[in-house]
């Protein structure tokens, strides 16, 4: 609603109430539309007593409990207006008028007054506002669902993310499971930043916010249970993408080797998706410094939890905690 239209309602509001509820006292709409303003929130208030005209007695206690009162309940109203708190707000403000003693009402005659403004307010002029201001009843809100609007992008399905993903990085993606709990997908180290690119940029995506990234050490150390193991022992690296947008979610995967070309101490390599998402900063060099992963292009990467000098990574299941670390025991 436009400042002018606000002002206009607001005048139409409070020149009937008093018509209908204090005809002693002689209040027009010209009056109210000479003697009121917005201030910088949207909320109706006098002009400077300078600007007034004597039209408007904002003298009389009654008036300035009126005017007040009104200004607040019309605020509400275009604040929650088309929202589902609008029958909540109707029946809370009318309890709080109802059971309150409030210090500006202190007077039998001005909560009268005000008890009977919420009244004409949540009752005479309900509907009315609602026609107003266009808000369903509650009852056809509940019997037609809202539609998708502009501002509501509709629902893309899992189907639709990994066609998309199919289309648009094809054999990029190395294997996928849109049906597991978190659908994933699986990429190469090569191709990891121009995927999450798609994923990030792509309309039908919109995958907006990094949650989290994991390290992940596939090894069995117990040699009989290897041949069971159903895997090669290996290094993972898991990222965890939401939309804000679609309120959908994707978890993409990279494999890569325990040790960088198979030499004990060599961290594997995986560029680093700080340029695309600024969060990937801090989650990084906590997979370097616990799983012992290399993310190449970090802008600063060095260990988050542990000592610069601390030897080993202890999420490598083959991690051995040190006797001692500067002359304390460790175990």
């Amino acid at each position: 609603m436009q400042p002018n239209e606000t002002k206009d309602l607001f005048a139409e509001l409070l020149a009937e109430f008093f018509q209908r509820h204090h005809p002693a006292t002689k209040v027009t709409v010209k009056a109210v539309k000479d003697n009121a303003t917005l201030d910088d929130a949207g909320r109706v208030v006098p002009v400077p007593p300078a600007g007034r005209t004597n039209e408007l007695d904002m003298n009389n206690p009654v008036v300035v409990l009126a005017f007040d009162l009104l200004s607040s309940l019309v605020y509400d109203v275009l604040k929650f207006a088309g929202s589902k708190l609008l029958e909540a707000w109707f029946k809370k403000r009318t309890d709080d008028i109802a059971r309150e003693k409030k210090p500006d009402y202190s007077d039998e005659q001005l909560q009268a007054i005000a008890r009977k403004m919420v009244e004409f307010m949540h009752v005479e002029k309900r509907d009315f506002l609602r026609q107003r201001l266009q808000v369903p009843a509650a009852s056809q809100a509940k019997a037609q669902p809202q539609s998708a609007t502009a501002s509501t992008p509709p629902m893309v399905s899992k189907q639709d993310i990994f066609a998309v993903l199919d289309a648009e990085c094809g054999a990029k993606i190395k294997s996928k499971s849109p049906d597991a709990i978190d659908p994933f997908i699986v990429v190469e180290p090569g191709d990891l930043v121009s995927v999450c690119a798609v994923l990030r940029d792509h309309a039908r995506l919109k995958f907006d916010m990094l949650n989290c990234v994991a390290g992940v050490d596939y090894l069995e150390l117990d040699p009989k249970k290897v041949a069971k193991a159903g895997f090669e022992p290996h290094m993972e690296v898991v990222y965890h993408f939401s939309s804000f947008t679609h309120k959908h979610r994707i978890v993409v995967k990279v494999m890569l080797p325990r040790w960088k070309d198979n030499k004990p101490g060599e961290l594997p390599d995986v560029p680093t998706l700080t340029e695309l998402f600024p969060a990937a900063n801090w989650h990084e060099r906590e997979v370097f410094d616990l799983s012992g992963v290399n993310f190449v292009g970090h802008p600063d990467l060095h260990r988050i939890l542990l000592a610069d000098d601390w030897v080993g990574h202890p999420l490598r299941k083959d991690y051995e905690f040190p006797l001692e670390y500067h002359g304390i025991r460790g175990r």
